[in-house]
C-alpha cells in the first residue's frame, strides 16, 4: 500500500467494520497508528469538509476527536486518513455531556457555516443567516423535502406540506437561540470513550458535520437511532439548562436527519418520517 503522505512505511493494513458511508481500515505504520477512510473519488469534497470541521473541533478545546492529517484522492478512491483511536468499553456519557454543553458555548454571531459541507453523503447548505426560523427552513428542512420529492416520494409526503411547514414557522418564528458550534451529527454511532494517556476516561466524538445552530439540535439527534443513557442529558443540563419548548422543538429537528435516511437509505424510512410528520402537525 502507498504511505498516503505518511512519512513512515505501513506495514500491515486490515478492514474495519460498522460504517454505511465509506470503507474503513486501520492501518499499522512503523511508528504510529492509523484510520484510513475511502470512497469513491468523487467524494473528495465531502472529506475535506470533514477534515476542516476536525481541525475546527479539534482547535475547540473542549471535546476530543480523531487528529485530521490529510485527505486527497489517489487512482479512483478519495480518502481521509486520521490518528487511530483505541476505543475502550467505560461508559462516557456524563463526561461527554459536560464536554458537550462547554463545545455548545463557543458561538458565532450568524448561523451556517464558513462552507457547504455534507449530512452522510447528501450536501448540508448552510448560508449565513441572522434569523433561526429561516436558517432552518430554508437550508435544512427545505432542501431534504425537495429532494424526497425528487427521489420519487411526493405521493407519500405532498399532503402534508402546507401543515407541516406552517407549523414548523410557528414553532420557531419566535425562536431566537445562539449560534452555537455543532456536531452536527451527534448519534450514538459517532461518539464513544477511551483512555488518555494519563489513564482517565475520556469521550471522544467523530463523523461531525459542523455548522452554528441551535445547541437542541445535536441534543435531538442524539435522541434518535439508540440514544444516549440519561446521565448524558442530565450532565448537560447541569452545566447549560435547555431552555422552555425543547421538547416540542425537538421532533422538528429530528425530522431532518429522518427525511435524510429516507433520501440516503430509501423507503424503509418513509412511515416514520410520516409519523413524525403527523405528530408535529397534530401537537402543535
Amino acid at each position: 500500500m502507498k504511505n498516503l503522505a505518511i512519512n513512515e512505511k505501513i506495514v500491515s493494513a486490515s478492514t474495519i467494520s460498522g460504517g454505511d458511508i465509506n470503507a474503513a481500515w486501520f492501518l499499522q505504520g512503523e511508528h504510529g497508528r492509523y484510520f484510513l477512510k475511502l470512497n469513491a473519488a468523487q467524494y473528495v469534497t465531502m472529506f475535506a469538509c470533514e477534515y476542516r470541521a476536525l481541525l475546527t473541533m479539534s482547535k475547540s478545546l473542549t471535546l476530543a476527536c480523531p487528529q485530521a492529517l490529510f485527505y486527497g484522492t489517489f487512482a479512483d478512491r478519495s480518502y481521509l486518513l486520521l490518528e487511530f483511536i483505541e476505543f475502550c468499553n467505560s461508559d462516557c456519557d456524563a463526561e461527554l455531556g459536560v464536554c458537550l454543553a462547554d463545545f455548545h458555548s463557543l458561538t458565532h454571531p450568524e448561523y451556517g457555516w464558513q462552507e457547504n459541507n455534507f449530512i452522510g453523503t447528501t450536501a448540508q447548505i448552510n448560508t449565513r443567516m441572522t434569523n433561526w426560523c429561516d436558517f432552518w427552513l430554508q437550508c435544512r428542512l427545505h432542501p431534504q423535502w425537495q429532494l424526497a420529492a425528487k427521489q420519487g416520494y411526493s405521493t407519500h409526503l405532498k399532503h402534508f406540506e402546507t401543515p407541516l411547514f406552517t407549523r414548523v414557522e410557528t414553532l420557531l418564528r419566535d425562536h431566537h437561540p445562539k449560534a452555537s458550534l455543532l456536531h452536527g451529527d451527534l448519534w450514538s454511532g459517532n461518539k464513544a470513550c477511551y483512555l488518555n494517556k494519563a489513564g482517565k476516561r475520556q469521550p471522544v466524538i467523530f463523523d461531525p458535520a459542523c455548522y452554528y445552530g441551535d445547541r437542541e439540535t445535536d441534543l435531538a439527534l442524539s435522541r434518535l437511532f439508540g440514544g444516549f443513557s440519561t446521565s448524558f442529558y442530565e450532565a448537560y443540563e447541569r452545566v447549560w439548562p435547555l431552555t422552555e419548548g425543547h421538547q416540542q422543538r425537538c421532533t422538528v429537528y429530528q425530522l431532518y436527519h429522518m427525511l435524510n435516511h429516507l433520501n440516503l437509505f430509501g423507503e424503509g424510512y418513509l412511515a416514520s418520517c410520516q409519523n413524525m410528520i403527523a405528530r408535529i402537525i397534530d401537537a402543535y
